[in-house]
């Protein structure tokens, strides 16, 4: 994974992220919004 510098926070954040924005719409169904994130999070996003 590539990372790169927020600013001037000192703070590294992947280059690849995913967006969430349809995470919070309603109705969700939650069982693919949980596997979309620990995805992420285990992809190291």
């Amino acid at each position: 994974m590539i990372y790169r510098d927020l600013g001037a926070t000192g703070e590294k954040v992947s280059a690849i992220g995913v967006g969430g924005w349809h995470l919070g719409l309603s109705p969700i169904d939650e069982k693919p919004a949980i596997r979309i994130v620990r995805t992420a999070l285990d992809r190291g996003i």
